[in-house]
């Protein structure tokens, strides 16, 4: 959310802090109070920006340098003033630019992030034409009167053509997460409609790999965008066939602490430990 920011209470905050060092510098010496100085010139930078750096350090400056020519006697070496004045300056100054080296590469890799996943998007978007295209041809020859043999190869090719579907629509999920470009459509819909309608998507591909799927009956309505749940309960739903063929899935609604979770049970040998 967008917030007011009170410069002035900040100068004002600015002021005091280095007016009150001051002081304490003139009474009590300069090394343990530095310190606090030093501290003051590098937490306003990086709580602020970089024009509060140069306030600051100006400020520091300022006030070492008036307290060198008010206290002379409080000084002791002939390099010790020289060496206040120069760490003041040059401490922030390096500090400086080590993190706008890091900004920087903080924002190539975030900018080559992005490109990636618009090519993914991009990509991905584009294929999904003729892999359409070519699921209706496979249709159509499913329906035409083939012998038993070329019926087995069209089914064959049919399964390695939903992998490839899965694998793009999966590609763009990850590059729409990626580019922080997902904006949630609520809407009020039964989860056992939803629900059944992946179990019957993926009721074939279920049948492929000798797997039932069991779907558990929920009377329940919730507020939830679909198509960003249907996109969670296909992945795992996928997971669950491809990884433990010819076993059992369950799937089904349970109360937690007065909300609705949806479990999806398989017998696959899960992550590993370690991973």
């Amino acid at each position: 959310l967008p917030c007011h920011v009170n410069t002035f209470r900040r100068h004002a905050a600015l002021m005091a802090d280095c007016i009150c060092i001051t002081y304490f510098l003139a009474i009590d010496g300069i090394w343990p109070m530095y310190i606090l100085l030093f501290w003051i010139t590098i937490g306003n930078w990086l709580r602020y920006d970089y024009k509060k750096m140069a306030i600051c350090v100006i400020l520091s400056s300022v006030i070492i340098v008036l307290l060198i020519w008010i206290f002379p006697y409080r000084l002791t070496g002939p390099f010790l003033p020289f060496t206040l004045i120069l760490t003041t300056i040059l401490a922030p100054a390096y500090l400086c630019s080590l993190l706008v080296q890091i900004r920087r590469a903080t924002d190539a890799a975030t900018a080559a992030t992005l490109a990636k996943s618009r090519l993914l998007a991009q990509a991905s978007h584009d294929l999904r034409q003729p892999i359409h295209a070519i699921g209706l041809f496979t249709d159509s020859l499913l329906d035409a009167q083939l012998g038993q043999e070329e019926r087995r190869m069209v089914e064959n090719i049919d399964k390695s053509l939903s992998s490839v579907t899965r694998l793009f629509q999966s590609l763009l999920d990850v590059s729409i997460i990626d580019s922080g470009q997902i904006n949630p459509r609520m809407e009020t819909i039964s989860i056992n409609q939803l629900l059944r309608e992946i179990v019957q998507r993926n009721s074939k591909a279920a049948e492929w790999a000798k797997s039932d799927i069991h779907l558990v009956q929920c009377s329940h309505y919730v507020r939830i965008d679909p198509n960003l749940l249907t996109t969670m309960v296909q992945n795992i739903i996928s997971n669950a066939i491809k990884y433990a063929p010819g076993q059992p899935i369950l799937i089904g609604c349970r109360h937690r602490k007065g909300k609705l979770a949806i479990e999806i049970w398989d017998r696959g040998n899960g992550i590993s430990e370690e991973h």
